[in-house]
């Protein structure tokens, strides 16, 4: 993505006939992309100096490009332009999204201010099937990558910690002296849920988040997420 940034400095935009400004930067082979094709794809999107969301480092995206009748005003209205490997800068006006239909003015999206979107085109793919198969690789490998990152994390902050399954990691700060948890076992729940900064995201201790109830759940069963669902059963 950094190497996309700085490839846009001071560049020469294009616009197409609905008025969206881009930029191609060829360095893929091949032919154009066409309609009705599997793609795999990274993107990030900037407001101003905010990024509202990337792919990059994470989760490629996936999805199937075909002709549309209207113009999005993002990039599919380009891609049929773009290679494989060609990357792509393409500026979206709030005013333009707002006139579609596709967003409304608030504190976040304003009059008179854009969207500049990121996107490189990572591969194609001749079915549904294909795709499928490339993705559930991708989110395998994804997935060793959170693990390691986590296992990173656990270590810089010295925790104490005992690795579950699935890269799961537990610290116990108080041991409990009632029955252990099992399978099948209707249990209640007081929590806080943090991110990796401290942040807090949601509890039901502190009342600020207007709930203050037991989340009750049967463990085991997956109505939780597996975090959840797998380290209950060791408390």
């Amino acid at each position: 993505l950094l190497a996309l940034i700085a490839g846009c400095g001071n560049a020469d935009y294009s616009k197409t006939r609905e008025g969206m400004v881009y930029r191609i930067i060829k360095s893929g082979t091949g032919a154009n992309i066409k309609p009705r094709t599997y793609l795999k794809v990274h993107q990030a999107a900037y407001l101003k100096d905010s990024m509202l969301f990337t792919t990059f480092e994470y989760m490629p995206a996936y999805g199937f490009f075909d002709s549309l009748p209207q113009a999005t005003h993002d990039f599919l209205d380009i891609l049929d332009k773009m290679r494989v490997g060609d990357s792509a800068i393409v500026i979206r006006s709030i005013d333009t999204l707002f006139a579609k239909g596709m967003l409304q003015y608030n504190e976040v999206f304003k009059k008179g201010d854009v969207i500049k979107v990121y996107v490189k085109v990572l591969g194609t793919f001749k079915d549904e099937k294909e795709m499928e198969a490339d993705r559930a690789s991708a989110f395998e490998a994804y997935k060793q990558l959170e693990i390691k990152r986590l296992g990173e994390f656990v270590a810089a902050q010295n925790l104490k910690a005992e690795k579950l399954e699935n890269g799961i990691y537990l610290v116990v700060d108080k041991e409990g002296t009632g029955p252990k948890v099992d399978s099948g076992m209707y249990v209640k729940v007081k929590y806080t849920g943090k991110l990796k900064n401290g942040n807090i995201f949601d509890s039901n201790i502190d009342s600020t988040f207007g709930h203050t109830e037991p989340f009750e759940f049967v463990a085991g069963t997956r109505q939780v997420i597996a975090g959840w669902d797998v380290a209950i059963q060791k408390l």
